[in-house]
């Protein structure tokens, strides 16, 4: 699987996706995804004069008609990411580049529309490559219901660490 840019340069790829899920619910608008396994995925993200590649890739052809709010549910009960990398360079006078390798993701999900109601956790395992050499972990846990958030994370480069928590 490939994204490109208009111009046909990649931005995203991966090898193999595997997804498992439940035909049934599609009935009520709902998509129950019992596994949903990634391998190889590869996001090569660039600014240029024209802006970031990936909004190139991903901006509307045409103007989506007006539509009422949808009601639809997702659930993921299990994630799992693997072989992941990704680049990033900038332009300008601050032309900087961060890449990561070997990332390995997992978490589990649920989230429903219109109210975007949310609960799940990720957690994420990489070693940065650019601008210096480092393991690299990242936990979150989110839920939002009616209104109210609240969540957790943690961050770890290297030696050094950040952990936030919302109520």
């Amino acid at each position: 699987i490939e994204l490109d840019d208009p111009e046909g340069a990649a931005v995203a790829r991966v090898a193999a996706v595997d997804v498992r899920f439940s035909l049934l619910p599609l009935l009520r608008r709902e998509v129950d995804i019992s596994e949903l396994v990634v391998e190889k995925p590869s996001l090569l993200l660039r600014q240029g004069r024209r802006g970031w590649n990936a909004e190139r890739a991903l901006e509307p052809r045409a103007a989506p008609a007006p539509s009422e709010p949808t009601r639809v549910r997702v659930a993921v009960e299990r994630l799992h990411v693997t072989g992941g990398s990704v680049d990033v360079r900038a332009s300008g006078e601050d032309a900087r580049r961060v890449r990561a390798g070997a990332i390995a993701i997992d978490g589990a999900g649920l989230f429903a529309a219109p109210a975007a109601d949310l609960d799940g956790h990720v957690r994420l395992a990489a070693h940065l490559e650019a601008p210096f050499a480092a393991p690299v972990e990242l936990a979150v846990d989110l839920s939002r219901s009616g209104g109210a958030s609240r969540g957790t994370a943690r961050a770890t480069v290297g030696d050094a660490s950040l952990s936030a928590r919302a109520a």
